[in-house]
């Protein structure tokens, strides 16, 4: 078995993966980088819905709301507008929340317990080459990569933890990046996943239950929430 296979495997693999039709997390982020654009509260509280069929997210936060559909723009200029900071928050969740599920459709090359991730120009995306770093468990512990938005030196580099599994899929729920290249490493970053809900066809998937008309949802506080669904919801 390839390195590809063992870490899509230790995230909860493909079928699971292909069996959904969004992910939808309920995420707080902030950080330095975000308070050198003039955005330093935009992302606090924030419901985001990744689709995995393409690149379409979906951001909600009070008051606003954001759907990008394939071509995510990028950011302009010195100071960020909402919308380019909700731009840049959906390429970022997009990626994370897709690898490594899509890396079959990827260039991707092995290094020892890294894998050297190949992003095709018309996929939005951090830059085009990434890195990914593998534990023994075959779970994503660090990924590095220049975040272009910001500049060609923005090179950083990204913890990967506190993994829970949703509807039988590994979500890091902790992030923390880093400049890769600093000596005193401030933090750029933060990224804390409160929530996810696994959405396939019909129904809500949701932590520790399968398809069918319960679902039950652990958000950050460990306490399940049960909700009976509705047909077709």
């Amino acid at each position: 078995m390839s390195l590809v296979d063992e870490v899509i495997d230790a995230h909860g693999g493909l079928d699971r993966w292909r069996r959904a039709s969004a992910i939808r997390l309920r995420v707080s982020s902030g950080g330095l980088a975000f308070a050198t654009k003039g955005q330093r509260a935009a992302l606090h509280d924030l419901t985001a819905t990744v689709s995995t069929r393409g690149q379409s997210v979906t951001l909600e936060a009070a008051p606003w709301s954001f759907r990008f559909d394939s071509q995510i723009p990028r950011p302009r200029g010195l100071w960020w507008s909402t919308e380019e900071v909700a731009a840049f928050a959906a390429c970022a969740l997009w990626t994370y929340v897709s690898l490594p599920f899509v890396l079959p459709e990827l260039d991707v090359e092995e290094r020892g317990n890294q894998l050297v991730v190949r992003f095709p120009p018309e996929l939005r995306t951090h830059c085009p080459t990434q890195v990914l770093h593998i534990d023994d468990e075959g779970l994503i512990r660090r990924h590095d990569y220049t975040a272009l938005d910001f500049g060609r030196f923005a090179r950083a580099s990204q913890e990967v933890g506190a993994y829970r599994r949703f509807g039988g899929i590994a979500m890091a729920t902790r992030r923390r990046v880093h400049p890769s290249l600093w000596p005193h490493r401030p933090l750029l970053v933060w990224i804390d996943v409160r929530s996810v809900d696994v959405i396939p066809a019909h129904g809500l998937l949701r932590d520790g239950e399968h398809l069918g008309d319960l679902a039950v949802s652990v958000p950050g506080d460990g306490k399940p929430r049960h909700q009976k669904l509705a047909a077709g919801e």
